[in-house]
Order: structure tokens, then C-alpha cells, then sequence
């Protein structure tokens, strides 16, 4: 498991990670990048469908997402990229989460190992990521 990392703000709603990624502005829900990630950082039982949830809770959640963008510089990772938004699957080589949400309740919430990862195409602003 990582070690926490901190995030450092750079501007209204805009965070800056160790590794460079970009948090900025807010979602469809008026939600700030960091806190729409955070939504991963436990489980909403209730929700309907599949949702990834990070292990370590929310101290994690950074250094893991911050791992995986360096895990797919350093292997080439190549992402789906659809007009603004470049997606990434990065094979993590070890549980980083699990299934939660109706679905992963059904499913006995299993371990998940890979790091779905949406950023801003030819930028480094994170849109979304979490376990899947």
C-alpha cells in the first residue's frame, strides 16, 4: 500500500498530485474533481450497478491513482482515446480495491486490481478514476 500523498492547491478548485496530475474544476454534479474522486474512497451500497472502491480509505486514494499514471508512462501504457478524454486500464499487480454497490454486494464484492483512469486528452486533468 502506499504511503499518503498530499495533494497541493494551486488555484480555485484546482489540486496538483506529486506525480503531476491536474484536479480542476467540477463535475456534471458541481462536485470539485477531488471530491468526485473521492466518492471511490468507500462504498455507497445502495448505488445502483457496479462501483469501484479504493482500499485505505481516502489517504490512499491519490497515491494509488498518482502509482498507476507512473505504472503506465514507465510500460506504454496506450489509452482509448474518445475526442477530449484519453482512458486508461493500468494493470496494478496487486488488489487496490473491490467491487462495491449493488452489484459488488451481489458478487461477494471482490478484489480489484486495475486502475481506471480518465484524463483530459494531450493534458494531465483527471476527470475520474477508480478500481475496477
Amino acid at each position: 500500500m502506499p504511503q499518503a500523498v498530499e495533494l497541493k492547491k494551486i488555484g480555485t478548485n484546482t489540486w496538483l498530485s506529486p506525480a503531476g496530475l491536474k484536479y480542476q474544476g467540477r463535475d456534471p454534479e458541481g462536485l470539485t474533481r477531488v471530491e468526485h474522486v473521492l466518492r471511490h474512497a468507500r462504498d455507497i451500497p445502495g448505488r445502483d450497478g457496479p462501483h469501484g472502491v479504493f482500499d485505505g480509505g481516502e489517504d490512499r486514494v491519490f497515491a494509488v491513482i498518482d502509482e498507476g499514471w507512473r505504472l503506465a508512462q514507465e510500460k506504454r501504457i496506450r489509452p482509448d482515446v474518445e475526442r477530449d478524454r484519453s482512458v486508461y486500464l493500468i494493470p496494478m499487480g496487486r488488489r487496490i480495491g473491490y467491487l462495491g454497490g449493488q452489484t459488488g454486494a451481489s458478487r461477494g464484492k471482490p478484489p480489484l486490481s486495475r486502475l481506471f483512469l480518465v484524463i483530459e486528452t494531450r493534458t494531465k486533468s483527471v476527470v475520474t478514476a477508480f478500481p475496477r
